[in-house]
């Protein structure tokens, strides 16, 4: 999975640790190269960057630049132009060619590629079979990653040849091949790879736009470009460097103040300001992940399914969602973003209802209501929507307390199973209902976000993944939030957009809704005004 809001934030104790990361024979630096990462202030990288490099203020450091290992959206944001996948999704969902340049399926179960000639990685080394089946190997080791081959057949799996790789599964699995599109299933040298001791840090040798020129964590990232690249007159800026501002607000304000010329994840408080500013353009569009107040399901009073519609009977979500997020995403309209392959357009969530919300908790021996948590970590939108929420359920007797907690914390509270209720999103990279209603599966590690174990619903799901006729596996799919929406394990609230800034003269940069792992090779500077 997409670690999707869960897993951005890292704790910067464990960062500041590391002093200085570089590739071989780039540049040296140390703590004093560092500037300002909060502050937002501007340093003196962009003031000297000219119009061959590109400033781009992200949220965090990487934590590591291994391509298939973290998978935290912001990490994929700096290795996705270091790394690239053998397909991608384009914004129709529909699969398109990256370092493999076509495919077929020679039956249900065996997906062959056939790779692009001449493609070089960072080191020189051509790209070969052998270094996709190397890194698939890699990955069914890898503990995030693994999700993505876990129904490869690695005995039947191997290289036909040089440029041919054929992908055999253990049985029929209509989503093998988006899961190739995943950034944690991005190719990486061999070579490079053993000549390390598989060291990322001192080879990070991708096939991408960009090549690793120096890392100073804790202040920036600096990439430059691959002259080799295989798409030619790509990328079309030299130089590409990365600032880590902490706070979404500075980031705003270098954008503002031309610090930087991309903003990662802006306020959404901010967008009125930026859209007006001439000299700024707000880059937003709906991605994959949706966001929930998740429930323990496990727990009295929650695994009465009257008391989980009753709550959500209670709260006015779309009330609350608009004056958290100011506007930005859309109210959630079912149990994961309508655009996501297979989404059910007759599945209709509950609507506020206070009334009906009594009736429930009195059928179910709570007329008084009782007291609860809502545990949240320390984005402000998710605060605000915890609030909002434990304002409302105060009007049926519910005595919600929030309990506010970093990244880490939360996370291991809720695997120890500490929690009632959380906020919580998960993004569904395959852009297909397997990836989406997998989270629910009884046997997907996230139970331990709901704990909710429901056979039928795991064994559709199950069926469906199987099913190679889109139609007939649509049709599971749709079978599968019906039993979700009589069950109600959870409350969907939002369905998250991306919201990005620009420079007015920063053309060619679009978000990357699959991941929110922004590409940078097609962005350029047009200083004309126009």
């Amino acid at each position: 999975m997409k670690k999707s809001l869960m897993f951005r934030k890292i704790v910067t104790v464990l960062l500041t640790t590391v002093l200085l990361i570089t590739a071989p024979g780039c540049s040296q630096g140390g703590p004093s190269a560092s500037t300002s990462t909060s502050s937002g202030s501007s340093s003196s990288v962009k003031s000297a960057a000219g119009q061959d490099t590109l400033v781009v203020g992200i949220i965090t450091d990487p934590l590591t630049l291994d391509p298939n290992d973290n998978n935290m959206q912001a990490s994929h944001t700096v290795k996705r132009n270091i790394y690239e996948p053998l397909v991608t999704i384009d914004d129709d969902n529909n699969v398109v060619p990256c370092l493999a340049e076509s495919w077929e399926y020679e039956d249900d179960y065996t997906l062959v590629f056939h790779l692009r000639k001449g493609v070089l990685f960072h080191n020189g080394e051509e790209l070969k079979a052998s270094d996709v089946i190397f890194t698939l190997n890699r990955i069914r080791e890898m503990g995030a990653a693994k999700l993505a081959v876990e129904k490869v057949d690695f005995e039947k799996t191997a290289a036909v040849d040089d440029y041919t790789v054929k992908v055999v599964t253990t049985k029929p699995f209509a989503a093998q091949i988006k899961y190739f599109e995943w950034p944690l299933t991005c190719i990486f040298n061999e070579k490079a790879y053993k000549e390390s001791e598989g060291d990322f840090l001192k080879a990070p040798i991708g096939t991408g736009p960009y090549k690793l020129k120096q890392w100073i964590s804790g202040d920036r990232i600096e990439l430059v470009a691959n002259e080799d690249y295989w798409e030619e007159g790509k990328p079309k800026i030299k130089n590409v460097i990365m600032r880590l501002i902490t706070e979404s607000a500075n980031r705003s304000m270098e954008l503002e103040s031309g610090g930087i010329d991309i903003a990662y994840e802006i306020p959404a408080s901010d967008i009125p300001r930026l859209e007006e500013n001439p000299d700024t353009d707000v880059v937003r569009s709906l991605c994959l992940n949706t966001n929930y107040i998740a429930i323990n399901n496990s727990k009295k009073p929650f695994d009465d399914a009257r008391v989980r519609k009753a709550i959500a009977y209670a709260v006015d979500v779309e009330k609350a969602v608009k004056s958290a997020y100011k506007g930005t995403g859309l109210v959630a309209e079912g149990f994961f973003t309508p655009t996501v392959e297979g989404f059910n357009n007759n599945v209709e969530l509950i609507k506020y209802n206070l009334e009906k919300a009594k009736e429930l908790l009195a059928e179910a021996g709570y007329p008084d209501g009782f007291k609860t948590t809502i545990m949240t970590d320390n984005t402000q939108e998710r605060i605000d929507i915890a609030t909002i929420f434990q304002s409302q359920l105060a009007a049926v007797g519910i005595d919600v307390e929030i309990v506010q907690l970093e990244q880490g914390a939360m996370v291991a509270a809720y695997e120890r199973s500490q929690h009632d209720l959380l906020t919580v999103g998960f993004t569904s990279t395959t852009g297909e209902a397997s990836r989406a209603l997998g989270f629910f599966h009884k046997d997907n590690p996230v139970q331990s976000v709901w704990r909710w174990y429901n056979d039928e619903f795991s064994d559709l799901v199950d069926k469906a993944s199987a099913t190679m006729d889109l139609e007939e596996r649509v049709k599971l799919y749709q079978q599968a939030q019906e039993i979700m929406l009589e069950e109600y394990p959870v409350i969907p609230t939002l369905h998250r957009e991306i919201l990005n800034a620009k420079r007015s003269y920063v053309k060619g940069f679009n978000n990357n809704r699959t991941f929110e792992s922004h590409i940078l090779k097609d962005v350029y500077f047009d200083f004309s005004g126009k």
